[in-house]
């Protein structure tokens, strides 16, 4: 692991460093990095959100909760942890924000409402169950 650091490092400086430059500044790092323990977990964050979600399920079913609840459980854990889905649903709003024509100096009250808007459906249509889904198909 470290050494996959320092050679990620050593590439990124390729282009400002001559031979000996790069040479010594790969000692500097093995010899600093010496004392240190490095992890990746930038990558597997995601990974492990994941994975905290699914052991709280567990343990919820295993308490015995419905699964009506579990949904829900799910759905706001989503809604609380996924920036990522927060930040796509942002952009999606503005663009048929923009394709209506709506005014600019309203846009950002308009994307916090229906933010709330969707975030409020989305705790109804869990607590609902099939009936929201037997509306939506008809």
């Amino acid at each position: 692991m470290k050494q996959n650091l320092i050679t990620d490092i050593i590439q990124g400086m390729l282009p400002y460093l001559n031979n000996v430059q790069s040479k010594r500044l790969q000692e500097v790092l093995q010899s600093a990095f010496v004392n240190y323990e490095i992890t990746e977990n930038m990558g597997n964050m995601k990974e492990s959100e994941r994975n905290y979600v699914e052991i709280f399920l567990s343990a919820k079913r295993i308490e015995g909760c419905s699964e009506k609840s579990l949904r829900y459980y799910k759905t706001t854990i989503d809604w609380q942890k996924r920036d990522s889905a927060r930040v796509k649903m942002r952009m999606m709003i503005k663009k048929l924000l923009k394709k209506h024509k709506y005014p600019p100096e309203g846009m950002d009250d308009a994307v916090q409402t229906v933010m709330l808007q969707c975030e409020l459906w989305t705790d109804n249509t869990d607590m609902m169950g099939e009936r929201v889904s037997n509306y939506a198909s008809s």
